[in-house]
């Protein structure tokens, strides 16, 4: 008979314990059968509320963890990696933005005005380097033609 190792759940975030992580096992094998009865639903609903709280009760043991770590470091006079942890604590998520804050994308609903805040986007962009009126002439000419909201679209079948 040829042995196997069996393949290691590994959490997503380190503050999750091996109870939370079957605890949640067992709710996807729940979620699998939830839509055969309504004991099974609740039995689904019921291991849900128990995967939440016991993920909450993890996440607030860390905490716990890393305060005491940062009691620890303030008390033996390391101060630099006390602030480091509570700079960890205390910020949230933060996602790089790519696009200047000033640029409101979405607030432009017209099409004709799209096409001019990106003319206008572009022609900035290029506005550093050399022959800049000919690049912003050409974004100009480049632009589609305005359409008349009464004009209508030609059908392929209409064509062949």
């Amino acid at each position: 008979m040829k042995k196997t190792v069996p393949e290691k759940i590994k959490p997503n975030k380190l503050w999750i314990s091996d109870n939370t992580l079957q605890l949640a096992k067992k709710k996807r094998q729940l979620k699998q059968r939830r839509r055969r009865s309504d004991a099974m639903r609740q039995q689904y609903k019921q291991k849900c509320r128990e995967t939440r709280s016991a993920a909450r009760r993890d996440k607030q043991i860390c905490i716990e963890m890393q305060c005491q770590h940062m009691e620890h470091c303030a008390s033996n006079g390391r101060s630099k990696e006390t602030f480091r942890l509570v700079k960890k604590l205390c910020t949230g998520f933060k996602p790089r933005q790519l696009v200047d804050s000033s640029f409101p994308l979405l607030s432009y609903i017209a099409n004709d005005e799209v096409i001019g805040r990106w003319t206008e986007y572009c022609s900035e962009l290029y506005k550093g380097k050399q022959n800049c009126s000919t690049t912003v002439a050409d974004l100009i000419s480049i632009v589609p033609p305005q359409r008349e909201e009464r004009e209508i679209d030609i059908l392929f079948e209409e064509v062949g």
